[in-house]
């Protein structure tokens, strides 16, 4: 099939067009390449993120530490006590607490 006059001239006419559109093709590709390569890039960073152990955030709102029956914290109680002026303060007898030696030692599984 032999080409005419008539469609070397609306070819030729076209043919910037169709440059364009190859040139702006190959750009996209590449573009969409490089924004599939970039989203996976953040992808494995958010997973590796979740993954790490990291230590908790010094917040002013952080509650204060567990008391316990005597009275007090742990860090405060363990080793020596110091008053408001850094003065070590001596500790103060445990009060009397009467416990039962069979407390908690029978388990009642009758229901």
């Amino acid at each position: 099939m032999p080409i005419k006059p008539i469609d070397l001239q609306t070819l030729f006419s076209q043919l910037e067009q169709v440059g364009r559109e190859r040139a702006a093709g190959k750009d996209g590709n590449v573009g969409l390449l490089q924004q599939s390569l970039q989203g996976m890039a953040q992808l494995k960073k958010r997973e590796e993120e979740a993954k790490a152990v990291r230590k908790p955030e010094a917040s002013e709102n952080q509650a204060p530490g567990v008391n316990d029956r005597e009275g007090g914290n742990r860090e405060e109680r363990s080793g020596s006590r110091k008053g408001k002026d850094g003065e070590e303060v001596a500790e103060e007898p445990a009060p009397n607490v009467i416990t039962d030696p069979e407390l908690g030692s029978r388990v009642d599984i009758s229901g």
